[in-house]
Parts: C-alpha cells; sequence; structure tokens
C-alpha cells in the first residue's frame, strides 16, 4: 500500500497536468442485472466524444441484412457498422480503457549508420519507404511532396522534432532512434468483430466474440441482455508485457527495461511506456496462447459476468463492481488497487444510492424503469462539490467544507500576492455566499456551477499539503479520499486565494457568475444560442461536458460557447414482455451539414432539455415513426418519451 501511496517526482507530477488530446476520450456505462430490475437488464451507454465533425463522429443508423443482423446504434465514418447499440436479445457499449496497447522502444544505433541498430549482438536495417503525395496549395494548384518513413521490426520509427514537455528527449539522433509497436497494427478485423458483437443473443456470447476475434482496439465491454445478465471485460490485442519490465531497476540500472524518468513522464502523457529496444528481453513476451506473437493471451483478459450490476467510466477492469474487485490486475491492464477519478466515483455512488433509495430520485430502490437512466444521466451531479460543499447531495459523514473556510475569514478580503492579479485585495464574501446556496449541480438553472468550476480547476495545494484530510483507501476507493483540508495555515490560505483568484479572473472576463449555467454555457447552430447543461472531468461530473478551454475560445461574458468534448450517442436499453424498448439521442445532432434542418434538432430538443427519444427497432414501431416514403426516413420526427 505504501507503494500505491508513494508520490511521484516533481517532474512526472509536471507532466501529468499537460492536457496530451488522447486523454480526453472518456465515456459512463451501466448494465444492470435482474437482481435490481426484477427481470431483463438495463444499460445506459453514454460515450464522450468530440463534438467538431469528424470521422470518429457517431451516426444513429438502423442496420439490417435479413437474416443476418438486425441492430440500431452508432456508427462512425471508420468502420461500416454499429460500434455501440442493441438488437433484440443484447445492447452493449463501450468506454475508453487504460490498458497499454502500444509501447515506444529506445534503439540504440551502429556508430556511423543511423538507420542500422541493435538488438543485443545482432544488427538490423531499418525499412524505408518513399511516399508521394499531391497538396493543394492556396492558389489551387497541386503540388508533389515526398516523404521517406522507415521502420523496424518493432514498428515506425518516430520522427519528433521537438523535446517531448518534461523534457524528454525523442529526437532521431546519431545514437538513439525510437520506434512505436502497437498491439492493434495487424488488426484487420474491425468489422468482423462488431458483426459478431451484433449478431450474439446472450452476454456470454459477446465475451466469445470478443476473445475469438479478438480486434477491439482500446475500450472496455459493458453489455446486459434480456436475460438479466451482465457483462464487463477488456477483451482485445494487449502487449504482452509483465510487470517486471514496467518497474524501474533501483537507481534506474542497466536491469531495468524502462528508461527511468523519461519513461514513467512518456507513460504519464501519452499511456505508452518507454522500453530498452536494445535488449531482446525488454521486447514482448510470446505465449503459445496468444492469438498473436506478442500478445497476451484472451484467458489473462478480464471478464466478469454478473446479475446484479456492472459499471465502468474509464478506471481499469479492477472495480467492476465493489464485490468484484480485482486487486491483482496487471500493471499493463492498468493494475489494481488504484484511486479512482471523481467521475468514476460518482458513477458507483449514484447506483449505491439507487439501490438504497437514498438519492431522491425514488422511495423505491433499483432500477425499475428507463426513466430512472435518464434521470441519472441528466441529475448533473459534480463530484468535487458533494466532496467540498456540505447539502449538496445525499453524501453521509461530512467534515470540513469549503463553506467553512468562507465563514471563517469571510470578512477579511484577500490580498493578492503573485500571479497575473498580485496587488488586488479581493472581496470574497459574495462569492462564498453564492456557493453556499448553489444546488451543487450543473443544470441549467443551477447559479454557481461556473465560479466553482473555474475556482475547482485553479486550486492547488502547495507541496506536502494534502487536498484530503481522509487519504485514498484501496479497500474503499468510491468514499475516498474525502474531507476537505481547511486546516488553518498553508491548507486554507490556499483554498481562499484560489477563491479570490479566480473571481479576479471571471471579473477581468467579465463573467457574470451569479447567472444561471444555461446563460454562460451554450452551443450556437444556425445562428441560434442552445444552452447547455453538464459539467468537466475535473470537477467530476457524470454529464461530462468539455467546453473550448479560454486558452482556444476566450472565455468572456457569454460564457462558454462551444463544446470541446461531451454525450454522443446516448441509449437506454431494457426489455419488457421479452421486447427490447431504448431511448436516447444524438448530442450534437445527425447532420453536420449546417443547412440541414437536422443540425441541431436532437441539440435542442433533447440534449438542452435533458430528454430522450424513442428509438424504434420493430416494424411496428418504426411504422409509427414513419412520417413519409422511404426517401424520408431520415427525417423522423424527434417525439420524447414520456
Amino acid at each position: 500500500q505504501a507503494a500505491r501511496r508513494a508520490r511521484l517526482d516533481r517532474e512526472v507530477v509536471l507532466a501529468q497536468l499537460n492536457p496530451y488530446p488522447t486523454r480526453g476520450g472518456a465515456s459512463n456505462a451501466y448494465a444492470i442485472g435482474r437482481d435490481h430490475t426484477g427481470g431483463a437488464g438495463m444499460l445506459l451507454g453514454n460515450p464522450h466524444y468530440p463534438w467538431a465533425p469528424l470521422t470518429t463522429q457517431f451516426y444513429q443508423v438502423h442496420m439490417t441484412v435479413p437474416g443476418k443482423l438486425d441492430v440500431f446504434g452508432g456508427m462512425n465514418g471508420d468502420v461500416p457498422i454499429p460500434l455501440v447499440g442493441f438488437n433484440k436479445d443484447v445492447a452493449w457499449t463501450h468506454t475508453v480503457s487504460p490498458t497499454l496497447r502500444q509501447s515506444i522502444f529506445e534503439l540504440s544505433l551502429v556508430p556511423g549508420a543511423p538507420t542500422r541498430y541493435r538488438i543485443g549482438a545482432e544488427e538490423h536495417d531499418m525499412v524505408a519507404k518513399d511516399l508521394s503525395i499531391q497538396v493543394l496549395q492556396a492558389d489551387g494548384s497541386l503540388v508533389t511532396e515526398q516523404r521517406r518513413l522507415y521502420s523496424t521490426q518493432f514498428g515506425a520509427v518516430l520522427q519528433v522534432n521537438s523535446l517531448v514537455p518534461g523534457g524528454v528527449n525523442l529526437q532521431w539522433t546519431a545514437t538513439t532512434a525510437y520506434a512505436l509497436r502497437d498491439a492493434n497494427r495487424d488488426s484487420v478485423r474491425l468489422v468482423e468483430q462488431w458483426l459478431r458483437i451484433g449478431q450474439a443473443e446472450s452476454v456470454a456470447q459477446v465475451e466469445h466474440a470478443l476473445g475469438s476475434v479478438m480486434a477491439i482496439p482500446f475500450v472496455h465491454t459493458v453489455a446486459t441482455d434480456r436475460h438479466g445478465n451482465t457483462l464487463m471485460a477488456d477483451i482485445g490485442p494487449t502487449p504482452n508485457v509483465p510487470a517486471a519490465k514496467l518497474q524501474p531497476a533501483p537507481g534506474g540500472g542497466a536491469a531495468s527495461c524502462v528508461k527511468g524518468r523519461s519513461s514513467q513522464i512518456i507513460l504519464q502523457l501519452v499511456n505508452i511506456p518507454l522500453l530498452d529496444g536494445s535488449r531482446p528481453e525488454c521486447n514482448w513476451d510470446l505465449d503459445a496462447a496468444a492469438p498473436r506473437p506478442g500478445l497476451m493471451p484472451v484467458a489473462r483478459l478480464p471478464a466478469i459476468q454478473r446479475s446484479d450490476y456492472v459499471a465502468n467510466s474509464n478506471q481499469s477492469a479492477w472495480f467492476a463492481h465493489p464485490q468484484a474487485r480485482n486487486d491483482s490486475l496487471e500493471p499493463i491492464l492498468g493494475g489494481g488497487g488504484t484511486p479512482l477519478t471523481l467521475r468514476q466515483r460518482l458513477a458507483f455512488l449514484q447506483i449505491e444510492q439507487r439501490l438504497s433509495g437514498t438519492d431522491g430520485l425514488s422511495m423505491a430502490p433499483g432500477f425499475n424503469s428507463l426513466e430512472t437512466m435518464r434521470q441519472l444521466m441528466f441529475g448533473n451531479r459534480v463530484m468535487a462539490a458533494e466532496l467540498a460543499l456540505p447539502g449538496k447531495a445525499p453524501l453521509a459523514n461530512m467534515s470540513n467544507s469549503l463553506t467553512d473556510v468562507c465563514a471563517s475569514g469571510a470578512a477579511d478580503p484577500v490580498t493578492l500576492t503573485s500571479g497575473s492579479f498580485a496587488g488586488q485585495t479581493i472581496d470574497i464574501a459574495p462569492a462564498c455566499q453564492l456557493l453556499t446556496h448553489w444546488d451543487g449541480r450543473a443544470k441549467l438553472d443551477s447559479v454557481g456551477s461556473v465560479l466553482f468550476r473555474e475556482f475547482w480547476r485553479r486550486l492547488r495545494m502547495p507541496v506536502g499539503t494534502p487536498l484530503w484530510l481522509h487519504e485514498f483507501d484501496p479497500l474503499d476507493p468510491v468514499h475516498t479520499p474525502r474531507d476537505l483540508n481547511t486546516t488553518p495555515g498553508p491548507a486554507r490560505d490556499t483554498l481562499r486565494h484560489a477563491l479570490a483568484e479566480t473571481v479576479a479572473d471571471l471579473n477581468t472576463r467579465q463573467v457574470d457568475y451569479t447567472r444561471p449555467l444555461a446563460a454562460l454555457q451554450s452551443v450556437t447552430r444556425g445562428g441560434k444560442r442552445i444552452p447547455m447543461h453538464g459539467d468537466d472531468e475535473h470537477v467530476g461530473a457524470f454529464n461530462k461536458l468539455t467546453p473550448v478551454q479560454p486558452s482556444v475560445l476566450p472565455l468572456g461574458p457569454s460564457g462558454y460557447t462551444e463544446v470541446l468534448v461531451g454525450a454522443s450517442y446516448l441509449q437506454a436499453v431494457t426489455w419488457v414482455g421479452g421486447q427490447v424498448q431504448a431511448l436516447g439521442l444524438q448530442a450534437y445532432s445527425q447532420s453536420t451539414n449546417p443547412a440541414s434542418p437536422h443540425h441541431a434538432d436532437q441539440t435542442e430538443a433533447l440534449y438542452s432539455a435533458s430528454q430522450l427519444a424513442r428509438l424504434p427497432f420493430s416494424e411496428a414501431e418504426i411504422t409509427a415513426e414513419q412520417i413519409g416514403g422511404l426517401e424520408k426516413l431520415a427525417s423522423r420526427q424527434l417525439r420524447r418519451a414520456p
């Protein structure tokens, strides 16, 4: 446990603060079994995806191949088949997994031969490949550009033009080069993988499809079926790298396969281990049971089936259910006994409180209808607020809170001594009062969420001063850490100064944070402003909605005016009388064409209104929803669920 709680060195901590774009992938998934539904399974699938019109954007489709496939779900431009969805028997979704799918290998080059590298006593030549493409110029002409790329037996040689944040050098020099090995490099069965999932009649068949095809690239699979079974699995191409190869040797000695502090920083930045490519024993292990050389056998990949529930919000598979922990999960798969993020904790807390009937939604415990899933999804709870402010949610045994700090010194203005606002004296009493009366949520009518969000983003405790008095307990990851550190001295001073700096910053930007969230968070489509609820990852919002950051799109009087990442294709699925029933939406709407009437219809009528539409599946449902001929089926009228 001491090792789990060990502090990283300063450089690693700084590296973790770098907002590397690939770390934004996220999702929530609930699969509730018959023990808590009274019969069939129930699924909430909430993938978080960029809202910019990219090929990765989801589109709602109902794909039918008579006698072969009948699936409603979300499909993107990369794979021509639904990636998340449901059929008459099974519903499934995915969440980004922390499993390490790639490794960077540091190559030792032969002196005087920059394209020749050593592995043990052997020398190998890089393979060169010349590429030519035509590039459109500003004047409309085409110019041919050429590139020579190199590869090794590990994979492609990286050509990095500058230092990696944290001072790590991955540049190709006269003595060293770097190659990327990817577990998905030779995976060409994506369509077959989701075809097999879409044909499954039970979660057992979903798990079998995952293990027999082995083409899920970077996500967990969470599923349920009409029989009330649930599944959480992280089955896909995974490097066979044991824990010993990922651990630095004492003092960074030569016996280690990782490259000391540089490896730690790369791992934190891009979730990729940096290994010594000059030593054969540092390559991925071979196992005769593996689907391909260097991959982990299916039998060692995590999968759990239960009849009560499983859930995932991007934590590793070590914690899919409080009574089904995998503390010994291998590090390459994310490890066990590791802290959950605020959003991950809230995801399990919501289930816990729903099963006890203490969440205020219904006195009757359990998951009784899809309306329950809608309420949980759009409850817009904020975990950081529930931990830092009293009375914001049914959280028992709360002690120290931010309002205690405010009460102890609200009459005393804060004089800032450093940073952009040094020399200013800020009265934080109004901000304290606002947070005290805030509902602790990110609903459209919530007043105070923007102030808290920016305060929590700015908050950094001094080195050696913990944010929480009750530290993380691996035996209770949902409820720890907790108890905000409001101790007089550095902790209390830091909280007050962070709040004062936030007030000064918002005032400078002319952001009136006393207005409801509806007035401060929106998107504009077709010239019309659409208010947005939801909150960011760092405050632990289940309904994750990350606005474009102020460094890209300045935060001003109008607040946040565009979404970077948030809900995408959302589905809530169950079975009634053996027949599948589903609600859902496309948060950023179906059409990427600004001139289309369907460019923002679901964004406004459904997502902004916290509503879900019926997703027609049976022929009778499709007929009832149809408003025209076949040529108009893509324009079905949205109808809110009761």
